[in-house]
C-alpha cells in the first residue's frame, strides 16, 4: 500500500516518517521544491533553533 502525504511541514513530515516506520510506502508531495530536494538528499527541511540532539 502506498500512502500519499500532502505537505512536508511539521505535521505532514512527522506523519509520513511515522507511517514509513510502520512499514508503509509513503510518497510526500509539497509545493516547496527546496523541501523535496532536501528530502531526496535524506536531510530534514525542519530546523528547530536552539534544539540540542542527545
Amino acid at each position: 500500500m502506498v500512502i500519499g502525504v500532502f505537505g512536508c511541514g511539521y505535521v505532514g513530515l512527522t506523519t509520513a516518517v511515522s507511517l514509513a516506520n510502520f512499514g508503509y510506502k509513503v510518497m510526500c508531495c509539497d509545493t516547496d521544491v527546496n523541501k523535496i530536494e532536501l528530502l531526496n538528499q535524506y536531510k530534514s527541511p525542519i530546523y528547530e533553533k536552539n534544539w540540542i540532539l542527545f
